[in-house]
């Protein structure tokens, strides 16, 4: 799925649950939100994350998200995206679970 930076309010994370002591949390799954008015995208296996709006989100499986390279790339090419990270809530489901 291609979403332009141009459309994005902010990047929510999703962590695997509790973290380690001195590390973070993996994170399962991965969620964009998009601003008002922007196009929808039609990914196959997307569904809305919790949370008001509805981003897409997506399960990380067979790789694993470098918090600190994305926020580097993020803020070169998008300077003011937040990326927050959900810490409430139910965990996302993907539509593969789902069926």
């Amino acid at each position: 799925m291609f979403i332009p930076w141009a459309d994005v309010e902010q990047v929510i994370l999703y962590p695997s649950g509790p973290s380690e002591p001195d590390a973070p949390a993996p994170i399962q799954y991965i969620a964009v939100q998009r601003r008002e008015g922007a196009a929808p995208p039609s990914p196959a296996g997307a569904t809305p994350a919790p949370g008001g709006a509805t981003p897409a989100a997506h399960k990380i499986t067979g790789w694993r998200l470098d918090r600190e390279r994305f926020a580097a790339v993020a803020a070169a090419v998008a300077p003011g995206v937040p990326i927050v990270e959900a810490s409430t809530g139910p965990e996302p489901t993907s539509a593969q679970e789902a069926a």
